[in-house]
This record gives C-alpha cells, structure tokens and sequence, in this order.
C-alpha cells in the first residue's frame, strides 16, 4: 500500500538489546536527499520516530543516569509533526527520534555510521559497514530515475486528467442544461409554485394540453458510457 501512494514501502529492521526488530516505517517519515541519488542510492538515510520520553530513555540510557536526563529533558517535537502528539490524547511526553544510516564510501571501508538521536543527544551509535540499509524497500513499479518508485497517482495522471475534465463539463452542463421544465396551456391561471419549488422554469405553450414536465438531458449518454 505505501509503495503504491508513496513510491516506496519500508520496513526497517530497529537494532537494540537482544533480538533486532523488525516495523513498518510510514514513507513520509524517511527522509533522503533526492539530488544524490538519482543514478545510484542515497548515502545518507533518516528515519524519523516519536516514542514515549520514559521509554526512549529506559530503552537506550537505563544504565546511563547522565543521558538518561537529558533523554527526559528532551523538548517537544517543534515541527509540523507536532500536532500528532497532542490532537488524539493530548499527550506531550512524546518526543522525536532520529534514525540515521550513513553508508560507508567503499567497499571495505570503516566510515558508515548507524545513529539513534533526540535533538540534543546521541542514544545509541555504532560503526556500520553493511553495503546497504536494514530496510526492506518495497516498489511496485521503479522509477524512471532516482531512489523513489513510480506512484500510481503518476501513472494515472494523464488518465485522471481527462477525467477531471469531463466531471466538470458534465457539472457545467447539469446546471445549464438539465434544469426541469414544466409545460402549460397558454392562459392557465395557476401559480408557478403549485408545479416546482424555485427550480425550473414554467412555460406557457398554445393549445390544450395537460401540464407536462420534462427534464432535457445534460449530456448525450456517450459521455457516461465512456
């Protein structure tokens, strides 16, 4: 699903003590710079994560009284993201976490570095030497370029196009158009309110006919046979 709105789907393998754990990671929280890698993969990958302040500082500094602290101290999430922490349970001992994963230049080489951060305090850090990431990247279809797949919103653009046109040509038309009439016999003494209720129009036509009512259509049924 996420690789089908967002290009990519991940999973992330999360280390700490004993067993590594393996999560779902929400495309919008991983973070590259797209200029870097356009014909390879990006060096550099942050992984965004809002956790509990108790339990980021029991999981990472429990042995540790100074950066336990300051795991505590850590202030609120300033950005945009904030309103998440505060609109469901009115919460704020939510704070944001780092993942970085920066890849070694060349194989073989000792300077890839794995981060956990607050804004202010490395949690846990360790050499990495793996030639990629412990994410698991999913892609429905790649793209063209760069690290990102191909979305399915941009390969239905063109189609989505045309069909936003023609939902406003046909919009346009039932309001010019398709407007219900009401037919009476020249002369008749009734009032207009006594056949519609403000919408459509009464006519009078000579001879002697029954009032008639007819709505024209707004568009030829090619249209929504389409």
């Amino acid at each position: 699903r996420d690789g089908l709105m967002h290009g990519n789907g991940y999973l992330y393998t999360q280390p700490g003590e004993g067993e590594p754990v393996t999560r779902r990671v929400h495309s919008g929280m991983v973070r590259f710079n797209t200029r870097t890698c356009i014909d390879t993969i990006p060096r550099t990958v942050i992984i965004e994560e809002y956790v509990d302040r108790y339990v980021a500082a029991h999981r990472y500094a429990k042995d540790d009284e100074e950066k336990f602290e300051e795991i505590l101290s850590t202030p609120e999430p300033s950005e945009y993201h904030a309103w998440l922490m505060h609109s469901a349970t009115g919460n704020d001992d939510f704070i944001q976490l780092f993942h970085a994963i920066h890849l070694p230049s060349a194989q073989g080489a000792d300077d890839g570095l794995h981060t956990i951060t607050t804004e202010k305090t490395v949690c846990w850090e360790q050499q990495y030497n793996e030639p990629d990431y412990p994410l698991a990247i999913v892609r429905p279809t790649p793209g063209e370029v760069g690290f990102r797949g191909e979305m399915i919103a941009s390969r239905a653009v063109s189609a989505q196009q045309e069909l936003n046109k023609l939902c406003l040509r046909i919009q346009l038309a039932i309001h010019l158009v398709a407007v219900p009439r009401v037919y009476l016999m020249g002369g008749l003494k009734l009032p207009p309110s006594y056949f519609r209720n403000n919408i459509g129009h009464v006519i009078s036509v000579p001879g002697s006919i029954p009032p008639t009512f007819m709505t024209p259509p707004a568009m030829s049924n090619e249209v929504y046979q389409m």
